[in-house]
């Protein structure tokens, strides 16, 4: 199913600040949720797998830079996402990440080395979906729906357009390999948009 025709919620700022200052017990399984849904935010609206197979040679100064596993089989290379590592993200890591070993450290103790490809699959599934659960607990105290991972990077995409930003500009952040797919991504979007203006 092409990304565009997924059934898309994006958030307010002012809802963003809600997840960003909702109250969870430290090290728990909501502040964890919690945690990675505000990375995966901040560092572009990286998905689960490309948060999994983040290393410590991603981290370049103040950016992230990585390649998203999905486009890993395109003919065509795209070019790597760049993503500003803010304080919060860097403290995010500061508080979940294993000790850097080596450049070639996984950030977070996610996958273990040496594991099959099925096996990773397996464990990134199980994580996001014990993230989704969580992340479900805190929408339904916040009142807001569907609040999942995918939200964080449909949140990611409507702010950066919300704020004026061409969608050349977005298509890189979000890692997409060309401008029509972006064109369809952020399309869904403007439906909603139009339908509460309509309301207003």
């Amino acid at each position: 199913i092409p990304e565009g025709n997924n059934k898309k919620k994006a958030l307010t700022l002012a809802d963003i600040a809600r997840i960003y200052n909702y109250k969870t017990d430290p090290k728990s399984s909501l502040d964890l949720a919690k945690d990675f849904w505000i990375f995966i935010y901040y560092c572009n609206g990286l998905n689960v797998k490309d948060l999994c197979l983040l290393k410590y040679k991603n981290i370049e100064g103040n950016m992230l830079v990585f390649k998203r596993a999905k486009t890993a089989r395109q003919k065509k290379e795209p070019p790597a996402i760049r993503a500003a590592m803010l304080d919060d993200a860097k403290e995010i890591i500061k508080k979940w990440g294993q000790p850097k070993k080596s450049p070639d450290t996984r950030i977070f103790p996610i996958l273990n080395a040496g594991i099959t490809p099925e096996r990773e699959r397996q464990l990134i599934q199980q994580h996001t979906h014990v993230i989704n659960g969580h992340l479900k607990t805190i929408g339904k105290d916040l009142k807001i729906e569907n609040l999942t991972t995918y939200t964080a990077r449909h949140s990611f995409a409507t702010v950066l357009k919300r704020s004026g930003k061409n969608v050349e500009f977005i298509s890189e952040a979000l890692g997409h390999s060309n401008i029509k797919t972006t064109q369809n991504y952020l399309a869904g979007f403007e439906d909603d948009k139009k339908i509460e203006a309509a309301h207003e």
